[in-house]
């Protein structure tokens, strides 16, 4: 998946990755995603685990309104406290393409899951 890449720019075959990860959308509608791709929540994650070294699996879901703004966030997983803390503040600052349901902005949940390493393959 390409870190800089709106969900417009991405592939259709991208595209249906992303919304495979949400189960059940109908063909007209589209999850919330990061204006500036996901690049806006992994580089500054990755910054902040330099000095933490911290690895480990997150998964977070974020609240994204009409306008793309950030609702609430929530993490489940993370290798620490300070990396949960992180990923809260980080996503809560994200900019958002929102949602579309049937060709309309909506309200959706954003899923945010990976795996922080310490030098992950993006930044080698």
């Amino acid at each position: 998946m390409p870190f800089d890449k709106s969900y417009s720019e991405l592939s259709p075959a991208l595209k249906q990755r992303v919304k495979n990860a949400y189960g059940d959308l109908k063909e007209s509608e589209y999850p919330p995603f990061p204006s500036e791709g996901t690049q806006v929540i992994y580089r500054p994650l990755y910054k902040a685990n330099l000095d933490l070294r911290k690895e480990g699996d997150v998964l977070a879901i974020a609240m994204i309104d009409e306008s793309g703004g950030v609702e609430s966030v929530t993490v489940y997983k993370a290798p620490s406290k300070n990396i949960a803390t992180m990923l809260n503040y980080i996503i809560s600052n994200t900019k958002f393409d929102p949602a579309t349901c049937d060709g309309k902005p909506c309200k959706m949940e954003y899923l945010f899951e990976n795996k922080i390493e310490t030098k992950p393959n993006w930044a080698r």
